[in-house]
């Protein structure tokens, strides 16, 4: 059975100052980000990452994710649930899959 997937992720960064929107297209590569997503444990390793690396935003209090895919050309879904959170503690994050 062939199918295709397609995917689209963004990350919310909330810090002290403000919301920051973290486009991941800018850091990773085009194959990479294709992969990430749709799979929901590279976006929680993705977003694990930009908490513990972050050189961009100060004191990252926490990140919610905005996450959709499509399979097989259909239109496409959200794919994480509501508002999911990140934190340096853990990734509680549950895909629809």
């Amino acid at each position: 059975m062939v199918s295709q997937k397609s995917g689209y992720v963004l990350f919310y960064v909330h810090t002290d100052e403000g919301v920051y929107i973290h486009n991941p297209r800018n850091v990773l590569t085009p194959m990479q980000y294709d992969m990430m997503s749709y799979q929901g444990d590279l976006i929680c390793q993705y977003a694990m990452y930009l908490l513990k690396n972050n050189k961009e935003y100060k004191k990252i209090k926490y990140i919610t994710i905005e996450s959709y895919v499509s399979w097989n050309r259909r239109k496409s879904r959200p794919y994480i649930d509501d508002n999911p959170v990140v934190s340096k503690e853990d990734c509680r994050i549950k895909d629809y899959d």
